[in-house]
């Protein structure tokens, strides 16, 4: 994750002002709690979440969708809002709710510069009643 940020920040300071986007968005999707695992030593929970509040500030939106695991949480400790964090539903229904809600929050988005709080509602009304055995 961070690395994929700082990849993107490196590309975007090459870019001439107006080949940059106006619009910058990263989506995570993740079925780890530990975001950096691979690169432990160098991409911490802190820096990435310094990152994160960095690109933030440049007007960058950051979205994590977490399969399996607390997403609010995991994206907490990352600097990302908890309204934009959201359950993974993992069955063949889910899935298919996932990407339909993630496509229409980006085309909002893309629009308007906004994630709207209710972009997962669909999501989670999905994973409540497959815990609740109403699917």
């Amino acid at each position: 994750t961070g690395g994929s940020i700082h990849m993107a920040q490196q590309v975007y300071q090459k870019a001439l002002p107006e080949d940059r986007p106006v619009r910058t968005m990263v989506i995570i999707v993740t079925d780890n709690t530990e975001i950096e695992t691979a690169n432990q030593y160098y991409w911490t929970p802190d820096r990435v979440r310094e990152l994160v509040q960095q690109q933030e500030d440049e007007g960058w939106t950051f979205i994590l969708l977490g399969a399996n695991i607390d997403a609010e949480r995991v994206a907490g400790d990352i600097g990302i809002p908890v309204e934009n964090a959201a359950q993974f539903a993992c069955d063949a229904v889910g899935v298919r709710e996932n990407f339909a809600s993630l496509g229409a929050m980006i085309l909002e988005f893309s629009s308007t510069g906004v994630v709207l709080p209710t972009w997962s509602q669909k999501i989670s009304e999905h994973l409540a009643k497959t815990q609740s055995g109403r699917s």
